[in-house]
């Protein structure tokens, strides 16, 4: 698949700040658990009426709004929350340590990862300060900025990180979490602690902004969501001749953690492919033996296993319901000979790329097109899931798939390439709710 390129200047380095943002007053929650949410773009309608009923005023109410005039709603809710004290901006402009507690969904091992929230401002990616790694769509763009048109407000954050290997800026956020307790302490549904701290010492934010000098910023998930922030900062400038950085409109919120955190996880996300008006297990399995070992049969459990053990090239458990096959490149040449020679190296080399490329588009006849719509395409993060839909609701094959690795998406972003759709997962995803950022 042909992805767009950009070029980056060597050593650009995004602008930070503190700010002020509104939060949910502490003075009238003493369960801040109940109204915060996942980001809106992983809540389905069930997730969504649940969060709802949750609290009256859970995140969701704004960041989903519902109702037939759903933008014109979030903003007169916003507004009223404003005068009522449910929500109230922090009087001192701070940075804001964010640590997030929480349990690997596979091994059960107790994992924390530790960033800090503040302001970016606004650049075009060619500037190179702050790099993606995946393409947008249209659609949920044109929905997030009537949003923000309506609202006025940056609500959940864009989530960053950065190269520290020195580990300055982890010293840094450390120091400032042992001095005192977090100003929110909030204990999601799914037993995911958050706790934020304010960082108001001028000295304190200035090391931590010396610290990430020479360095960009990647993008990992609110590829949408920034892009939606450029538009409107367009729009809001329109007549405006001041500098960029000193309008409210030319900052958004972003959660940044450096690369090198141990709570950096990725999890893989699996692909089911249906309704395709033919499919022949036996004859792709026959068509990928080329190309690739293939291991079958083999029991699901086993398959997995062998999965993860051949994580160095490309690999992939296939089931069609009835019978589970590894099967893994032969050679390390074999992505990037299968796949979009326009693309840059590090794109083709992807797991992913070699199986949207050659096996989707190639053997099954899925075109670009129709992965991008999802016409025969859907994902689930859940490896049992993903293993027993064949058979059911016209899915014919299941795909399992090892993780995309951190290096990965440095390498692609820094190419100026862009990943497949859903080729990272950074699990769990950062809370909405517990700041906004107000834009006017």
């Amino acid at each position: 698949m042909r992805v767009p390129l950009l070029t980056y200047p060597a050593r650009a380095m995004p602008t930070l700040s503190p700010f002020r943002p509104l939060r949910f007053n502490p003075e009238f929650f003493s369960n801040l658990g109940l109204l915060i949410s996942p980001p809106y773009d992983v809540i389905g309608p069930a997730l969504r009426e649940q969060l709802a009923e949750q609290a009256p005023f859970n995140i969701v109410r704004l960041i989903l709004p519902a109702g037939s005039q759903p933008y014109a709603e979030a903003s007169q809710l916003l507004a009223d929350w404003k005068q009522s004290g449910v929500v109230v901006q922090d009087p001192q402009e701070a940075i804001y340590p964010y640590r997030q507690t929480f349990t690997h969904p596979q091994t059960n091992q107790r994992i924390v990862r530790t960033g800090f929230m503040a302001t970016l401002r606004l650049a075009p990616f060619s500037a190179g300060e702050i790099l993606p790694h995946e393409r947008t769509l249209s659609g949920p763009k044109q929905d997030r900025l009537r949003l923000m048109l309506a609202t006025h407000a940056n609500l959940e954050p864009i989530f960053g990180i950065y190269a520290d290997p020195a580990g300055a800026t982890t010293a840094v956020l450390n120091a400032a979490t042992k001095q005192e307790l977090p100003t929110i302490d909030a204990m999601d549904s799914e037993g995911i602690r958050h706790e934020v701290w304010q960082m108001t010492e001028a000295e304190t934010i200035q090391q931590l902004k010396t610290h990430l000098q020479g360095n960009p910023a990647f993008i990992v998930d609110g590829h949408h969501r920034y892009e939606t922030a450029l538009r409107y900062q367009e729009l809001a400038r329109e007549g405006s001749n001041e500098p960029i950085g000193a309008l409210p409109c030319d900052w958004i919120m972003i959660f940044l953690a450096p690369m090198n955190d141990p709570g950096l996880l990725i999890l893989p996300t699996h692909r089911l492919v249906h309704s395709l008006p033919t499919f022949n297990f036996g004859q792709v399995l026959e068509q990928l033996r080329e190309d690739f070992l293939v291991t079958t049969p083999v029991a699901p459990a086993d398959g997995l296993a062998l999965l993860q053990q051949h994580e160095s090239r490309p690999s992939y458990l296939l089931s069609d319901g009835n019978v589970c096959a590894v099967v893994v490149a032969k050679d390390s040449e074999t992505a990037t000979r299968l796949t979009s020679p326009e693309n840059p190296a590090a794109v083709r080399s992807l797991d992913v790329s070699l199986l949207h490329d050659h096996l989707f588009e190639r053997l099954l006849g899925i075109t670009q097109q129709q992965q991008l719509e999802q016409t025969n395409l859907r994902y689930v993060k859940n490896a049992t899931e993903a293993l027993a839909a064949p058979g059911t609701n016209g899915v014919q094959l299941a795909v399992l798939m090892n993780p995309t690795r951190l290096e990965q998406v440095v390498e692609v972003a820094t190419s100026g390439g862009v990943m497949p759709q859903k080729s990272t997962f950074f699990y769990p995803k950062l809370a909405s709710g517990l700041l906004m950022n107000p834009l006017g």
